[in-house]
């Protein structure tokens, strides 16, 4: 009996051990699932690929709040956990992300959207500039 203890409490010591909840491998970088847009819709067909050139926390910030939303946020310089990129899904994709602007009428419901973050722009005397 006691060595049948040992051993369900060993399997369950070691299921624990199988990664961080909410991280997820892919091949070649891993996806962090953790924080999740509230602002999301159902059905998607385009991919739409843009920057914004705020920082990583203010990006997410602004991406997980009620207003706008994004599928995935990609930093600039992705960090390395495990030797592979991490970037971050922060909508389902069978969900919708909210706040597309500059889309025909009803595009918005068909799109899967990724925001780069792009450093190169810095604002000098009032203005955006490319670095």
């Amino acid at each position: 009996m006691r060595r049948v203890f040992w051993l369900v409490a060993a399997a369950l010591l070691l299921a624990g051990c199988t990664g961080e909840k909410g991280i997820v491998e892919k091949e070649g970088y891993q996806l962090d699932t953790r924080r999740q847009a509230q602002a999301a819709y159902p059905r998607i067909k385009v991919l739409v690929i843009h920057y914004t050139a705020d920082d990583f926390d203010s990006s997410l910030a602004t991406l997980t709040d009620k207003q706008v939303s994004s599928h995935y946020l990609v930093p600039a310089v992705p960090p390395r956990y495990n030797g592979k990129p991490r970037i971050w899904q922060l909508v389902p994709e069978q969900e919708l992300a909210s706040g597309m602007r500059g889309l025909a009428p009803g595009a918005g419901q068909r799109v899967l959207t990724t925001p780069l973050l792009a450093l190169s722009w810095k604002t000098v005397a009032g203005k955006n500039r490319r670095e």
